[in-house]
């Protein structure tokens, strides 16, 4: 290959892993107006399509659900239920997201803020949140959520430490 070739070559790569990494951004931007949506089965189908056929939200040390699971037993549950009822809004923060291959993860904050019906809203929930991908038949899956309460406890810090994590070496293009 010639240094031209070379160097196309290594831009299409890295043009690459920015569409994936800008995917999957988008699916954790669009996880929070679909939960605060889903009030219908076909809302519910769409955040259960979010996750692979094996896919969990591991949402407390004795809470897991498969993907589909999450849609029918958490997302229609009183909990969840009563956040839409009075309103709420699911704030996902741009997450730090690594992409190796058809893998990738992403780590980052949520919040859930409910109406108080006087013109405010309040912080329910604050959490970390580790996301486990992989590419299906195309498409970037959730194969595992992990999210945990910020409560001062050393679990949500655990978790806050893998902001460490990085891609696996690359090649960088030359500038010119």
């Amino acid at each position: 290959m010639s240094d031209l070739e070379d160097r196309i070559a290594a831009l299409e790569a890295e043009v690459g892993r920015l569409r994936d990494q800008l995917a999957i951004q988008q699916i954790i931007s669009r996880y929070g107006p679909l939960v605060d949506s889903a009030t219908t089965e076909e809302r519910l189908r769409k955040v259960a399509e979010y996750f692979g056929d094996d896919g969990v939200y591991d949402i407390a040390d004795n809470a897991q659900y498969s993907g589909r699971e999450f849609a029918e037993k958490s997302l229609k549950g009183p909990n969840h239920q009563g956040y839409l009822k009075d309103g709420s809004t699911h704030l996902m923060a741009m997450p730090y997201v690594v992409v190796a291959g058809d893998r990738a993860t992403a780590l980052g904050y949520s919040h859930v803020m409910t109406n108080r019906h006087n013109g405010e809203f309040k912080v329910a929930r604050g959490s970390v949140n580790y996301w486990e991908f992989a590419r299906q038949d195309g498409e970037w899956r959730i194969l595992r959520r992990t999210n945990r309460l910020v409560d001062g406890a050393e679990t949500p810090r655990e978790i806050m430490r893998r902001v460490d994590e990085t891609a696996p070496e690359r090649k960088t293009t030359k500038s010119r």
